[in-house]
C-alpha cells in the first residue's frame, strides 16, 4: 500500500488539510483496513480497481470507478483493499466542508455518499471523467480544484466567527466539560449544538470524544508511552475510560489495535497535514 499527501492552493487551504492519493500495486496482496473516525469528511475518487467499505452497523458499500462523499464518523468502518486500487482523496478541515454542500453536514454522518447527491450544481461525472484523463499527480489536483472552486462559488460562505468557535472545540481535549466550555467561551449549549451538528455533523459531545481518540491514537504510535499516560494526555478520567471509548471508534482495544498492524490508520495519525 502506496500513501502520499499534497498541499492545496492557497485559494483552497482555509478549507482543506490536504489532498492524498491512496495505491495499491497488483503485485500486492488483499487487505483489510480500520478505517477511524477523525472528525473531517472527506471525498474520494476511485479510479482503478473496485473496492468496499463496511460500517459497524454491518452496512455495505461497493465503490467502483466514481467520485464519494466519506461522512465524518463516531464508529469505525472496516475497508477492503484489493491490487489495482487507486483513490485521489480530498481531506476537508472540520466543520469547514458545509461550504461546499447545500446540506447539514449531520445527513452525513457513519455514512458513504454518491457525489452527485451532494454536490448538485456540478456535473460530477465530468468531474471524474476531467480525472481520469491526468496521469500524474499535479494535473489530477488541477482537476480537483477546478471543480472545488466552482462549487465554492455558488456555495455557501465562509462563517468565520462559527468556524473560530468550532476550532477552539476543536482544540479542547482536556478534562473540562461542554458546560465548561460554553461558559469560557461564552456561549449558550443550544447554539454551540446547533453550530456543530449544522457545520461538524455532531453534537459538541461526540465531537470531543472522537478529537480525545484521534489524540490518543496518534500518541500510541509513540513507543515511549504508556496507555495511562496517552489516557491523561488525552483527557480521559482513567484507563477504563479510555479502554472503552477506544473499543466504540476501532472495535478491539488499545493493545490488540496497534498489534493488528493496521496500516491506514499509522499513515494519518503520522501526516503533518492533520
Amino acid at each position: 500500500m502506496n500513501y502520499k499527501e499534497f498541499r492545496p492552493s492557497s485559494n483552497l487551504a482555509p478549507y482543506i488539510e490536504c489532498y492524498w492519493q491512496l495505491w495499491i500495486p497488483l503485485s500486492d496482496v488483499a487487505r483489510s483496513e480500520i478505517i477511524v473516525p477523525g472528525g473531517r469528511v472527506e471525498v474520494m475518487i476511485n479510479t482503478g480497481t473496485w473496492l468496499s467499505f463496511q460500517s459497524s452497523d454491518c452496512r455495505s458499500y461497493s465503490l467502483g470507478n466514481n467520485i464519494y462523499v466519506l461522512g465524518q464518523r463516531n464508529t469505525y468502518f472496516t475497508g477492503h483493499f484489493y491490487p489495482g486500487n487507486f483513490l485521489s482523496g480530498i481531506r476537508f478541515r472540520p466543520g469547514l466542508f458545509h461550504c461546499f454542500a447545500d446540506s447539514h453536514a449531520s445527513y452525513l454522518l457513519n455514512d458513504i455518499a454518491d457525489a452527485a447527491d451532494v454536490f448538485r450544481n456540478i456535473k460530477t461525472s465530468s468531474w471524474y471523467d476531467e480525472a481520469t484523463t491526468k496521469d500524474n499527480e499535479h494535473g489530477r489536483i488541477q482537476v480537483i480544484e477546478k471543480y472545488l472552486l466552482q462549487i465554492l462559488v455558488s456555495s455557501k460562505s465562509l462563517n468565520k466567527e462559527c468556524i473560530d468557535m468550532l476550532s477552539r472545540l476543536k482544540d479542547n481535549i482536556s478534562n473540562s466539560t461542554i458546560d465548561e466550555f460554553c461558559r469560557e467561551n461564552k456561549i449558550y449549549y443550544k447554539k454551540l449544538e446547533r453550530q456543530c451538528l449544522q457545520f461538524l455533523g455532531y453534537t459538541p459531545v461526540d465531537f470531543l470524544r472522537v478529537r480525545r481518540f484521534y489524540q490518543a491514537l496518534k500518541l500510541m504510535y509513540n513507543d515511549n508511552v504508556t496507555l495511562t499516560d496517552i489516557g491523561y494526555h488525552s483527557g480521559y478520567f482513567d484507563q477504563s475510560h479510555f479502554i472503552k471509548d477506544f473499543k466504540s471508534f476501532a472495535s478491539l482495544s488499545p493493545s490488540k489495535f496497534v498489534s493488528g498492524d493496521y496500516e491506514i490508520p499509522r499513515l494519518l495519525t503520522k501526516s503533518r497535514n492533520v
